[in-house]
């Protein structure tokens, strides 16, 4: 589908080499048991203007295949790709992902959900789809959020927000 990074997720992922880990980062070692993931990691498979961020996310996927996602994510996700990116990724290559991305758990979005988004958004003062992916993990029992988007380090109940990008310029 992509003709850069191929047809399927281990297609996408055996491209990049992966900058070496410093840091806290080091200390993270990018372990994602127990994570779910924010849209923006997926998008910086696609991403050919941040060559970095690319390389540590398809690394993130690569390292760990306990990784869950939301349908939250997943349509976000084709919204971006297909047109945010500067080279966006054309409709049907953007559904093929999609579709691929049917290896991982997917949590589906419920009206419960929904409801704990609004609350968590006003309490928290983060927009209504951060909020979401926030009450999603914990819905689905995750220790990790994997995102660029909230704070690093972020302790929310029993879960930690984790930034991956954090120390890519």
């Amino acid at each position: 589908m992509n003709p850069h990074l191929g047809d399927t997720p281990s297609d996408w992922l055996a491209v990049a080499e992966l900058p070496p880990l410093r840091g806290a980062d080091a200390f993270e070692d990018a372990r994602l048991a127990d994570g779910v993931l924010d849209t923006n990691v997926l998008v910086y498979l696609f991403d050919a203007d941040e060559p970095e961020k690319q390389a540590r996310a398809r690394g993130l996927l690569r390292e760990d295949a306990e990784i869950r996602l939301s349908t939250q994510v997943l349509q976000e996700f084709y919204v971006a790709t297909t047109r945010k990116l500067a080279k966006p990724l054309a409709t049907e290559q953007a559904r093929g992902v999609v579709n691929d991305l049917g290896v991982f758990p997917i949590a589906r979005i419920s009206h419960h959900l929904v409801l704990s988004a609004i609350d968590r958004s006003a309490a928290s003062q983060v927009s209504f789809w951060d909020g979401l992916i926030i009450e999603t993990a914990l819905a689905e029992g995750a220790r990790r959020l994997v995102s660029e988007d909230l704070q690093d380090g972020w302790e929310i109940e029993r879960m930690r927000v984790w930034n991956p990008f954090a120390s890519v310029a």
